[in-house]
Formats: structure tokens, C-alpha cells, sequence
């Protein structure tokens, strides 16, 4: 059984492998200084081709255990959603539209005491002229 630390050490040894692009100034630099923790992916569309390749991409798309892996992301976002965060982009929406870095952040947000930190995302975005 896949451990949810086991798959998040997956994913934080992806992000190391994904090396910056030199065209463009870091996402976080965007951010304020006040952000307590940040996830910064330098290459969103390199992310992807390296994640097909690992093992736990293969397993994940294997129709025996596919099952399992819906029901823990359902979980997660089911976690999120009861913590009163809702962001609206699925990691499907990041791989169609993202064309580079993608940067998340927590921050706290002193003067709201009922949810005193929040979640914002930065991500570079192909021009999609139906969407737009």
C-alpha cells in the first residue's frame, strides 16, 4: 500500500529534477515576503513528461489500482475542501493549460481570525483564444 508520505517524497524528488528556465525570472519572486511556505515548479510541462516515466505514474494508470488512487485524491480534496480550501484547478487543468512554472504559496492572513492563512497559485498559462 502507497503511503501518502511515501507519494509525497515522490513527487518532492520530481521537483528536483526539473531544472529552471532561464528565460524568466522565478514565479515566487512574485510573491510576498510574508509567504511562509512555498512549492515552486519550474517547469510545469517537464514535470509532467518525468512524472510518465516513473514507476508510480505506471501504477497509478494500471486499471487494478487505479481505483485506489481515485479514492486518496478524492480524500485529499475532500480534506481541503473541510479545511475551507477550494482552489478550483485540478491537476488536469495545470497539465492542459500550464506552459512553465507553476508557484503555490501559504500565507497567513492575520486579519481574518476564522481561516487565518490562505493558498494562492501562480502559474504560467498557455493563450488559449477559446478561453479567452
Amino acid at each position: 500500500m502507497v503511503h501518502l508520505s511515501q507519494f509525497c517524497l515522490s513527487c518532492a524528488a520530481l521537483l528536483i529534477l526539473v531544472a529552471p528556465s532561464s528565460a524568466q525570472h522565478p514565479a515566487y519572486e512574485l510573491l510576498p515576503d510574508t509567504a511562509q511556505a512555498v512549492v515552486w515548479i519550474p517547469d510545469g510541462e517537464q514535470l509532467v513528461e518525468r512524472w510518465d516515466r516513473t514507476e508510480l505514474s505506471k501504477l497509478a494508470a494500471d486499471p487494478a489500482v487505479r481505483p485506489f488512487f481515485d479514492e486518496q485524491r478524492q480524500a485529499i480534496e475532500d480534506r481541503f475542501i473541510d479545511a475551507g480550501w477550494r482552489l478550483n484547478v485540478t491537476p488536469e487543468d495545470l497539465n492542459e493549460y500550464s506552459a512553465g512554472q507553476i508557484a503555490l504559496a501559504w500565507m497567513e492572513k492575520t486579519d481574518t481570525p476564522r481561516k487565518p492563512f490562505s493558498l494562492a497559485m501562480i502559474a504560467d498559462v498557455e493563450d488559449d483564444e477559446v478561453i479567452n
